[in-house]
């Protein structure tokens, strides 16, 4: 077997069709300073030459084809390994992914998996409707997860549940 393909025994059966790469995941600490955002994955450019910062991949253990999650990419970097992929500590606690395993990567049209609901919780804090309007435009075109933390001038929120094609899911994207 050739170290970028998956095992077709092993992946679940909706990436059939699709090539899959493989590759080993790492674990980076998630440091918020100031206005700097969060990256939630890392990839490598020699990797994935035609993906660019926004692209989202559906990323899942050969092994666990109930964990899989999709998440975009907010930064290519030369310095981390061909054959490698990062995300960040908070997305592998949610996930829980371990460090150093075999994954299985495929980039994703985003209407593939562009929620229908999005509930978002907010606690302790007046919000009027024109703050609730600039948060939501904060969220389009991302990608998210339950129990993900957003903060946006002051305001802090949560997402609580997500609803893909009438069925709850754990992660997606706001379109």
């Amino acid at each position: 077997r050739n170290r970028g393909d998956c095992d077709m025994d092993k992946i679940p059966k909706r990436f059939v069709a699709v090539k899959l790469k493989t590759l080993k995941l790492w674990i980076h600490k998630t440091e918020l300073t100031g206005l700097e955002k969060e990256d939630e994955l890392i990839i490598n450019p020699s990797d994935f030459p035609d993906e660019i910062v926004g692209n989202v991949l559906e990323i899942s253990h050969p092994d666990d084809e109930d964990n899989c999650f999709v998440v975009q990419i907010s930064s290519i970097k030369t310095e981390l390994r061909a054959g490698q992929i990062s995300v960040s500590s908070n997305v592998a606690n949610v996930f829980q992914l371990k460090s150093h395993r075999d994954v299985c990567v495929r980039s994703v049209n985003p209407s593939d998996v562009t929620l229908e609901l999005v509930d978002i919780g907010l606690k302790g804090q007046f919000v009027s409707q024109g703050d609730m309007w600039r948060l939501k435009n904060t969220l389009i075109n991302k990608c998210v997860y339950v129990n993900k933390k957003t903060t946006f001038s002051g305001i802090r929120a949560q997402v609580k549940t997500l609803f893909l094609k009438e069925q709850k899911a754990t992660c997606g994207y706001i379109g």
